[in-house]
């Protein structure tokens, strides 16, 4: 590479303002680079091709060099032009290519002011379709300017409707507003700022197996057999002196980890007749959807009331959450007959099996420990029934705020007084 400065170019920004490839033709070559070195004239990738020098010039500087060329008597060749001004000039009559190059940008900058993804996060207990319809109710939806979306709004909405709920976060990270949620498994809390005292109230009846106290007083102990309703531990604390009088009474906000051990009834009952399903044919079809216009190739015609219909749909996005309001996908479509069948024993008491199974893993999920399984199967010749109790282990505990007249500030105020 020539010419000193040359050592800190930046090929993109060459490549944006053009330049060209030149070879230097004449007796004195060399006086006409020591002469750009001068004019701080930028040379690069200089070479020496028999005998004759070759090297790559800025398209700016390619106009200033003619009075040098002239001085030197040097004869200028251009080989190469390259950069995005020779590639417009060469396209110039494409007049429309860039037009809707020019009209794809703007239609995704504008695109970009709108919310095209609401994505869940977090919620178990509450599907997201619940939560959506709960969302647009609210009139959040898809296509709504970002402008508009108060985040702070939405989770005071989503708090006060869903009690279970804790905890609720809303953000927008490109075109997507994100909502995690944190749903109840156990102990119920309430926020710090609409409470500062409270009692811990059991919301289930059963034996406690297990107890942590934070926070106040408690009121029952490992062992004990409490009822819906019952105080847990109370937010009042009684004052003291050295004698064991009471001089007063401070409240405090109650806190504690309370496992009680319960039995839940089940029951479930199936029937052995069912509608078998015979598979004939099936069919798949690609779909293009704008907004909510869809758009199918090879529509088909078929009669709904007898075929499965499966739809996968993707969402097309640029960056990781910048998404745009275009989907893709494909449908599947089972066509089918049904005929009258029975399940045998083995196959009915496997359907109740799993049903009782997919049971517990709602349970588990909400963070329930199941103890003991005491459901019995009862099959007969049209139904099978699966009843019985479920012995689990779980958190208890809501916070009740603790009302004025519960506790006496007299008895403070008469020792004060003597």
């Amino acid at each position: 590479m020539n010419r000193k400065a040359g050592s800190h170019l930046n090929p993109i920004i060459y490549y944006m303002k053009g330049y060209v490839t030149i070879a230097l033709l004449g007796n004195s070559p060399e006086r006409f680079l020591n002469m750009c070195n001068y004019k701080k004239i930028v040379i690069w990738n200089l070479q020496n091709k028999n005998g004759t020098y070759e090297c790559c010039i800025a398209l700016k500087d390619f106009w200033e060099i003619k009075p040098i060329v002239k001085k030197t008597n040097v004869h200028i060749k251009v080989l190469k032009k390259t950069g995005v001004p020779f590639f417009l000039y060469n396209n110039r009559k494409r007049k429309l290519s860039y037009i809707s190059v020019v009209i794809f940008f703007m239609c995704l900058f504008a695109m970009s002011k709108f919310c095209w993804s609401i994505e869940f996060e977090g919620n178990q207990k509450y599907t997201d379709e619940v939560l959506m319809n709960f969302v647009k109710m609210q009139g959040y939806h898809h296509g709504m300017a970002l402008s508009k979306i108060e985040c702070e709004q939405l989770e005071k909405l989503i708090r006060s409707e869903y009690n279970d709920i804790n905890w609720v976060s809303a953000m927008i990270d490109g075109t997507k507003l994100i909502i995690k949620v944190k749903e109840n498994t156990g102990l119920l809390t309430i926020e710090e700022e609409t409470i500062r005292s409270c009692h811990l109230i059991a919301n289930e009846s059963g034996k406690i197996v297990s107890m942590i106290t934070r926070e106040g007083v408690p009121m029952v102990s490992v062992g004990d057999e409490v009822e819906k309703g019952q105080l847990l531990v109370s937010g009042i604390l009684q004052l003291k002196d050295d004698s064991e009088t009471i001089i007063g009474e401070e409240l405090v906000k109650a806190d504690a980890d309370v496992t009680i051990e319960r039995k839940i009834p089940y029951e479930n009952q199936l029937n052995r007749a069912y509608k078998k399903r015979i598979y004939k044919k099936e069919k798949q079809q690609w779909f293009f959807k704008i907004f909510d216009y869809r758009f199918e190739w090879l529509p088909m015609k078929i009669n709904l009331e007898q075929a499965e219909v499966i739809s996968e749909e993707k969402q097309v996005k640029i960056f990781e959450n910048f998404y745009l309001p275009f989907y893709y996908g494909k449908t599947k479509v089972k066509l089918y007959e049904e005929e009258d069948a029975y399940y045998t024993d083995e196959e009915i008491i496997n359907k109740a099996s799993n049903e009782l199974e997919y049971y517990f893993e709602k349970l588990r999920k909400l963070g329930v420990e199941i103890i003991e399984n005491n459901v019995k199967m009862l099959v007969n010749e049209k139904t099978v029934v699966a009843s019985g109790t479920i012995t689990i282990r779980e958190k208890i505990g809501i916070q009740e705020e603790i009302k004025q007249e519960e506790f006496t500030e007299e008895i403070t105020q008469e020792y004060e007084y003597n």
